[in-house]
């Protein structure tokens, strides 16, 4: 039986995937972040065109750290944060903040900022 490494199956699976995509869609956005996305609603406000999204993330849909308004923050840390720490800092003795939140999961930075805003 072949045994794949999962780096390399990801790769397989990435490389089916932009052949698909290079023959059925005509835009390929990666990240459905809020940019991918506004980007994305405004490539298809034509008809004609085609476009494809990738996420690294899921859609957090009955994700109740996400849906939550008094769970603010409690995704961060979690599968669906990236837990990528900053640069060394220097206003704050060179220290870096770790993680950093970033949301793997459709539009999750907009809809944190937001509902901080909210809070």
């Amino acid at each position: 039986m072949l045994s794949l490494s999962p780096s390399f199956a990801r790769l397989v699976v990435v490389a089916a995937l932009a052949r698909y995509a290079a023959a059925a869609t005509d835009y390929l956005i990666v990240g459905g972040g809020t940019a991918g996305l506004v980007l994305a609603e405004r490539l298809t406000e034509d008809p004609n065109v085609n476009v494809l999204v990738i996420e690294a993330g899921g859609d957090g849909l009955g994700n109740v750290d996400i849906s939550d308004i008094s769970r603010v923050g409690a995704a961060w840390g979690t599968d669906i944060d990236w837990q990528f720490p900053t640069e060394p800092l220097t206003y704050a003795n060179n220290r870096q903040l770790t993680p950093s939140p970033r949301g793997k999961v459709l539009g999750l930075v907009a809809l944190a900022f937001l509902l901080h805003t909210l809070r």
